[in-house]
């Protein structure tokens, strides 16, 4: 409640949906629950493919568990490195897979006498190399 010196009443305040600390003196909200930022005194959820840290919005990284304060990845899932602040995925590639994306864990190209198929390398039919 806040009181109306002019009318002499009271009157309810409501602070901003999603506001975690509000105060009602000044109207102001000083910090937001956890996934909405502050933006103009308004907590707003971060965009689809984003994460709050700090009050800012920072895109996910894949295979990320933990981020620092300015959005950089600390710690990566199982399976997952951690170079420069983002999360690499370390799953071995298929047998006999010459050309291999390790961030994406698709092999592009297969050795000598293997053909791709699906992201494996199968021995070719007989008689074909």
């Amino acid at each position: 409640m806040k009181l109306d010196s002019i009318a002499n009443t009271c009157t309810t305040i409501t602070p901003p949906s999603n506001c975690l600390i509000y105060d009602p003196l000044t109207g102001i909200c000083s910090q937001c629950r956890p996934t909405f930022t502050l933006i103009n005194n308004n907590c707003v959820a971060c965009p689809t493919g984003q994460i709050e840290f700090g009050g800012i919005c920072y895109t996910i990284i894949v295979g990320c568990v933990s981020y620092s304060s300015t959005g950089a990845c600390t710690l990566c899932s199982p399976g997952w490195s951690l170079g420069s602040g983002t999360c690499m995925n370390i799953t071995l590639p298929p047998s006999n897979c010459m050309t291999y994306n390790l961030t994406t864990g698709v092999c592009y190209q297969c050795m000598r006498n293997y053909v791709l198929s699906g992201n494996a390398c199968i021995p070719c039919p007989a008689g074909q190399v």
